[in-house]
């Protein structure tokens, strides 16, 4: 970890960083805003704006008086300071995580290193509340106090980093509904998921002080819904009733009774008032109801800069193409590999090379979510579906393209002939090997249908999922943890709420099912690309949507069934079998789940199969 007296170097390029993406992207929209807004709307925006001063100064006054505790012994007083701490931080994390995501990263981010953005050979090391949550709820915590006071120092560092950017942003009512809408939805996929309360599990007492932050701020703003009242309380008492715990609480419930009609009323009330929706780009449309909704992201947002959406022709194009075996000098289809009856995979552990008699490297990933993730491949070496597209057509072990023989064929073809020219109308050459490619990405980014039982129990149709699914998805969204990688709704390792970033996971998967003589599997994942350490072993978290359909499992193809893969997880990954690797990301520690808790998730993990 970096020591103290690097943390302002550390920080400064961040929170220059953190400061032009909020002056490119957000900027333009809240001039717009600003000028647009009635008397009314500005006094509510900046009576907020002091209760956001007042809370931010709370914070530094709860973490100094951390700091001056942890000079004494008394470390009944360290575990309530960090509470209050953390509950400080909350108060604000609405407003931090939606105009400094970068600084929200530091504050409250995985103990995890990272590779920086900017050179992939440096690693950032993982600094705020879940390493000193760590610390703190090491054994013999007395001799983790310098490690704590360090910690403690960067957290008042990035406090008062905070604090100089006050009044840099003329914030409005509607980038105000924005953040608080945001930060429910981060609420729901990690806070109560224990994401970023791992070890002290405070996720439900937080979760509470979520809702009243947001109570207060609408307060702020000015009159709030009688029906967004009664939904807070209700879910306050459900959060605070007696008995229930982490791994106890009913989250399917409070998310279809509580958290949907919460987002709807927040929604209503916003529309009543006649407050716009910031106009930008993002993955969660910012007009949308939910960000549970099916139709509520936008796959144009993980599209190289300037796509537009496709238009039917295009995507009918993409789909013809998607069949077609003349593309490829081995008589393969994308198709081929990519079966839609099987959630777009082969079924087979790996593929054939059409070089060699040898399988392919890795297992076939599924297709049907691939739009909604900002990097692609097991090894996330590149960012686009065009790139992927390019990627496969090109790589002589999977398709071996023949293109300009195809596009002589294609010319020759009537239904081809009409179907280029549907959909590239405006161009003198539609038969070009990047309209190819870019058919082809239109096509994929037309797959995500959010169709499963588990959307329409969401939705409100209470008996879309059975008993044991429901139970099943308390499990994931609980004790198992799988939804602390499996960020929910999507399911897969994009990071919510902005989806700008997949997260990458090290399991130890092993090269054979033998739990015995366990050994790890040769391939480095993301290292091939990184070239660092840190990401040796390391894969891209897939969507578990549509799960049931895509075995065998893990990047290798390594379980050929959903038990053999909780059961892998169950014993805590690779080092549960006897794989010892020093970077495994995955906590080791078993997740004693019993028999009827498997068999819950597996038939969860069913109720995620699109229909």
């Amino acid at each position: 970890m970096p020591g103290s007296a690097r943390a302002g170097p550390a920080i400064a390029p961040m929170i220059r960083k953190s400061v032009r993406t909020f002056l490119l992207i957000w900027l333009p929209v809240v001039l717009i805003a600003f000028r647009s807004l009635a008397p009314d709307d500005r006094e509510g925006a900046d009576r907020v704006l002091l209760l956001y001063d007042r809370d931010l100064q709370a914070l530094e006054q709860a973490l100094l008086h951390f700091e001056a505790d942890l000079g004494t012994t008394d470390t009944l007083s360290w575990f309530m300071d960090f509470r209050a701490c953390r509950t400080a931080y909350k108060r604000i994390e609405y407003l931090v995580g939606y105009q400094f995501p970068l600084i929200a990263q530091r504050i409250n981010g995985p103990a995890l290193p990272e590779v920086e953005a900017a050179d992939f050979h440096e690693t950032g090391q993982p600094t705020g509340f879940q390493v000193l949550e760590e610390d703190l709820f090491s054994p013999g915590v007395l001799r983790r106090a310098p490690a704590l006071q360090k910690e403690i120092k960067h957290l008042i560092a990035y406090t008062r980093i905070l604090k100089q950017q006050q009044g840099t942003f003329p914030f409005t009512a509607p980038l105000i509904y924005d953040a608080l809408r945001l930060n429910l939805y981060t609420l729901a996929a990690k806070g109560l998921s224990g994401f970023d309360s791992p070890v002290a599990f405070q996720s439900l007492e937080e979760a509470v002080t979520t809702l009243e932050t947001t109570e207060a701020v609408l307060n702020a703003l000015g009159p709030v819904d009688a029906a967004f009242r009664v939904q807070l309380q209700y879910g306050r008492s459900l959060l605070l009733a007696p008995g229930v715990t982490f791994d106890n609480f009913d989250r399917a419930s409070f998310f279809r009774r509580v958290y949907q009609p919460l987002l709807s009323a927040l929604y209503r009330q916003q529309q009543q008032q006649h407050i716009a929706s910031p106009q930008v780009l993002r993955a969660v449309k910012t007009d949308a109801e939910s960000f549970l909704a099916p139709a509520a992201y936008d796959p144009v947002f993980f599209a190289p800069p300037g796509t537009r959406p496709a238009t039917p022709a295009l995507v009918a194009l993409g789909n013809a193409l998607f069949a077609d075996n003349t593309m490829s000098r081995g008589g393969r289809s994308c198709k081929s590999c990519h079966a839609p009856g099987k959630a777009f995979t082969d079924g087979l552990k790996v593929n054939r090379s059409l070089q060699r008699d040898e399988g392919l490297m890795r297992n076939t990933p599924s297709l049907s979510y691939a739009a909604l993730q900002p990097a692609l491949f097991y090894d996330v070496r590149v960012d686009f579906l065009e790139q992927q597209a390019h990627d496969v057509l090109f790589n002589k072990a999977e398709m071996d393209a023949a293109l300009e023989q195809a596009i002589t064929g294609f010319k020759k073809n009537k239904t081809m002939r009409k179907a280029f020219a549907a959909a590239f109308p405006r161009h003198p050459d539609p038969f070009r090997q990047e309209h190819i490619i870019q058919a082809l990405a239109a096509y994929q980014r037309s797959l995500p249908r959010f169709s499963a039982p588990f959307d329409r129990y969401m939705a409100g149709d209470s008996l879309a999922m059975s008993k044991q699914q429901v139970a099943g998805f308390n499990l994931f969204m609980g004790k198992a943890k799988c939804g602390t990688c499996h960020f929910m709704p999507l399911f897969n390792g994009a990071v919510p709420p902005f989806y700008d970033r997949i997260d990458s996971e090290i399991l130890g998967v092993p090269g054979a099912k033998d739990t015995l003589n366990a050994f790890v599997d040769k391939d480095l994942g993301a290292y091939n690309h990184f070239k660092n350490a840190i990401k040796k072993y390391a894969f891209k978290t897939p969507t578990v949507r549509n799960a049931a359909l895509t075995a065998p499992y893990m990047h290798n193809g390594v379980y050929d069934s959903l038990e053999e893969v909780i059961d892998f997880y169950n014993r805590g990954g690779g080092a549960g079998i006897g794989i010892t690797l020093r970077n495994q990301t995955l906590p080791a520690d078993a997740l004693q789940l019993d028999a009827t808790e498997q068999r819950a998730l597996v038939a969860f993990i069913h109720a995620l199969s699109d229909q």
